[in-house]
């Protein structure tokens, strides 16, 4: 986050703890965050492998 490289979203099964922890720590340092979204672990693969686009709410897109 702090370099800039840090990826558009999270897609998580379940809570992370450590890395949710870590994008409120960067937010409070004003560092702009990813989102992160919980996505049913069944989900994953109609994702894997393509590029997807989420938007500010946490709507997951595939780009075809």
């Amino acid at each position: 986050v702090y370099n800039g490289r840090a990826p558009v979203a999270l897609l998580l099964h379940e809570p992370d703890a450590i890395l949710l922890l870590g994008l409120i720590v960067a937010r409070e340092m004003g560092w702009q965050t990813p989102i992160a979204v919980r996505l049913d672990r069944g989900a994953f693969d109609a994702y894997r492998g393509g590029a997807a686009t989420v938007t500010a709410d946490g709507a997951i897109t595939m780009a075809v």
